[in-house]
């Protein structure tokens, strides 16, 4: 599975907007040196690192990862000003990002309505 993403990240870009659950389970990409057990592993801990992320919550206290910002709430001019500077896809990833579909398709190019 993690040859697929590594592959799939150069062409998605490096900035990636997280649920406070998904944030939560990657984290350790960062902090734990075991997570990169393996060739496929260290190169998604690269990448992941790398990354600068948005983490979207309402109940995280703060954020412990280097290149994260923590957002309060869903602002899609936010991230419009996000995919602006991208030179990429943005990544959205998250279990309850099925709510966002509204307010990113208010962003042109960040969701793809078909």
């Amino acid at each position: 599975m993690l040859d697929f993403i590594n592959a799939a990240e150069p062409e998605v870009g490096t900035y990636h907007l997280y649920g406070r659950t998904l944030y939560e389970m990657t984290i350790g990409w960062e902090t734990d040196p075991a997570a990169a057990h393996s060739p496929d592993s260290a190169g998604f801990a690269r990448i992941w690192r790398a990354g600068r992320r948005s983490s979207f919550s309402r109940t995280l206290q703060s954020v412990s990862t280097q290149r994260t910002r923590l957002e309060r709430s869903f602002d899609s001019g936010l991230v419009g000003r996000i995919k602006a500077e991208a030179a990429q896809d943005l990544n959205v990833s998250g279990a309850d990002r099925a709510a966002w579909p509204s307010g990113l398709r208010k962003v042109a190019g960040v969701l793809d309505s078909s």
